[in-house]
Formats: C-alpha cells, sequence, structure tokens
C-alpha cells in the first residue's frame, strides 16, 4: 500500500503473512512480516529509507527479525523498462544479520 505524499515522495507499508510448513516437516503456522518506509525521487533515482519486521511462530521456537534500510533505485532515461537497485540492510535485533547489501536488476516486460 502506498500513499503520495508530494509528487516526489510516497510513504508505503508493505504487510504479508505466510502459512509456513513446520520446521519439524508436520504441519504449519503462520509467519508474518512488515515494512513500513519513506521514499523521494530525484529525477531517475529513488532513495529510500525502512523498518522491517518479521515474526516466525514456529512450534518449535518463534523467531522475530528486525532491521532499519537504505534502498536506492535508478530507472535510466534511454532503457525506461530496465530498473537497477541496490541497499543495505542493517538488523537491529540478535536474529538479523548485522549487515545485508544487495544489488539488482529488474526488467519490465
Amino acid at each position: 500500500m502506498s500513499l503520495g505524499l508530494t509528487e516526489a515522495t510516497g510513504l508505503f507499508f508493505s504487510p504479508e503473512v505466510d502459512w509456513a510448513p513446520n520446521a519439524s516437516g508436520s504441519g504449519h503456522h503462520v509467519a508474518y512480516a512488515g515494512a513500513i518506509g519513506i521514499s523521494h525521487a530525484f529525477g531517475q533515482i529513488s532513495l529510500g529509507a525502512e523498518l522491517w519486521g518479521a515474526v516466525d511462530d514456529d512450534p518449535s521456537g518463534s523467531i522475530t527479525q528486525t532491521s532499519a534500510d537504505l534502498t536506492a533505485a535508478w530507472i535510466p532515461k534511454f532503457m525506461p523498462s530496465l530498473q537497477f537497485d541496490a541497499g543495505i540492510n542493517a538488523g537491529l535485533n540478535k536474529n538479523t544479520p548485522d549487515m545485508e547489501v544487495y544489488f539488482g536488476v529488474s526488467k519490465r516486460f
């Protein structure tokens, strides 16, 4: 879900609910996650910041993960169906990796 705050700035919330298999191999349980963030476009480049959290309620033990994330996306003017992404995710608790860095490419068909 997103809300345009200005022509270049947006606020978003992305909820997720999963029906995950139990670690024991028998049965399922609920796992859920969500992110809330803000982004701002500077021409062809968009920068964002978000808070992310996930809870996996496996019967063998519940795990909660949280992170603070910075994102960047660039859509080249000469290739408007292509997007390059990069980001840094910083873990906020012991169950979340301390730091994750990613790069990606997406193509619209």
